[in-house]
């Protein structure tokens, strides 16, 4: 029989980055208001005292989520080699801000959209929103036809 082996324990930024990763995709299926921090805790793979120790509580970490995606969208924007890769980074940070539009109970949420609002619209140029918006179109169209 085997002794069990002691849990390898990730450095503080590779912990809090695998939080905020665990983070957006509960937020994103359940809601600010559908999550709780156990949730979160189970997701992350850790304990609610280790979700504490890296986040106050589930509104900074939200909008820790938030200036993650938004900040990755940004980035992914201005290395993006192909127009599907532009395409891919904008509805990136459009979801974010749909997500912070549908969250009005987490105050700092529209903040963070407001403080990355320029860095978003210089990463998208100025046939961005125009790209978008008929990206967008078709994906609504392809839905609205699909069988």
């Amino acid at each position: 029989m085997q002794p069990e082996q002691p849990a390898t324990r990730l450095p503080s930024h590779e912990r809090r980055a695998a939080i905020l990763d665990a983070a957006a995709l509960i937020f994103v299926r359940n809601g600010f208001a559908g999550t709780t921090t156990r949730s979160l805790a189970e997701a992350c793979g850790v304990a609610e005292p280790v979700l504490y120790r890296h986040f106050p509580g589930k509104e900074e970490l939200f909008v820790a989520v938030l200036e993650e995606l938004l900040n990755r969208s940004i980035q992914h924007l201005a290395n993006a080699k192909t127009k599907s890769d532009r395409i891919e980074a904008m509805q990136a940070g459009l979801e974010a801000v749909l997500l912070a539009d549908a969250t009005p109970e987490c105050r700092n949420a529209t903040q963070v959209v407001q403080d990355h609002r320029a860095s978003f619209e210089a990463a998208i140029g100025p046939d961005g929103p125009q790209i978008l918006a008929q990206e967008l179109g078709q994906l609504v169209l392809r839905r609205l036809t699909r069988d």
